[in-house]
């Protein structure tokens, strides 16, 4: 409750060359994402899973990375 995990997830996404994002809605909870390389070094084109939840409402989501 004190917030110190998304700290420290925001951290290692950095650390890595990755990505944290964020998605929320009301009454539907919160949904984190982080992506890092499989390999030292690689580079990330496009994250494996979806910026939302696939049961959420995403009818005004904004496009994926």
């Amino acid at each position: 409750g004190s917030g110190l995990g998304l700290a420290i997830s925001r951290q290692d996404a950095n650390l890595h060359h990755g990505w944290l994002t964020a998605w929320g809605r009301p009454n539907q909870g919160a949904y984190f994402r982080l992506v890092v390389p499989r390999q030292p070094g690689g580079v990330i084109v496009k994250s494996p899973l979806p910026a939302s939840p696939t049961d959420a409402d995403r009818s005004d989501d904004e496009e994926e990375r």
